[in-house]
């Protein structure tokens, strides 16, 4: 459906997709959403993606140990 092989899925200019975002990703302040390559990660903030994309946050994993958000 987008074109992306599995595993590198961009997040930017995706259309007829539902696209989640874990919302544990706010335990840092800079995130880097890429294309499956080490090159090309956009530096933003959790918000800043949430805007961009037109996502939905949602819980998908479970950080465990020193990784949990209060």
């Amino acid at each position: 459906m987008t074109g992306f092989p599995p595993g590198g899925v961009c997040p930017f200019g995706v259309q007829g997709v539902d696209v989640l975002i874990d919302r544990h990703l706010e335990r840092w302040a800079t995130i880097y959403p890429a294309a499956g390559t080490d090159g090309s990660g956009v530096p933003m903030t959790l918000a800043q993606l949430e805007s961009v994309t037109g996502a939905r946050l949602a819980d998908l994993t479970e950080p465990s140990g020193a990784d949990r958000v209060p």
